[in-house]
């Protein structure tokens, strides 16, 4: 049996497959509306991830740093593929969006494009 890759790199993520796209939500009560910081998809080498440009702000670094460790822990630590489902599950539930806003902080959430 093979071990699914596990290469995590930087580029560019074709929008025409499947992909994850991670959102940068400032504080709930921001005027500003959720803004895209990631793009991530999956090759045969493993996963790309496409960082976006953001505002040049504090808020938006701490927005990266939040969402390199979250590709991390869903893609790389849950085992390469098997991450990839579990992040499709994550898109799903009510700690995705909890882990954006509900304890009234800025956060990263996730969703997952489907393409046929």
């Amino acid at each position: 049996m093979t071990t699914p890759p596990r290469v995590l790199q930087e580029g560019v993520v074709p929008r025409n497959r499947e992909h994850f796209v991670l959102w940068f939500v400032r504080t709930p009560r921001s005027e500003r509306k959720p803004e895209p910081i990631a793009l991530v998809g999956r090759d045969q080498g493993g996963f790309v991830v496409e960082y976006q440009p953001t505002p040049d702000d504090d808020e938006a670094g701490a927005a990266w740093s939040e969402a390199r460790k979250q590709i991390e822990f869903y893609l790389i630590r849950k085992r390469g593929y098997v991450g990839w489902d579990y992040a499709i599950y994550h898109t799903r539930t009510g700690a995705n969006l909890y882990s954006a806003c509900g304890a009234g902080h800025r956060g990263v959430y996730w969703t997952y494009v489907k393409c046929e």
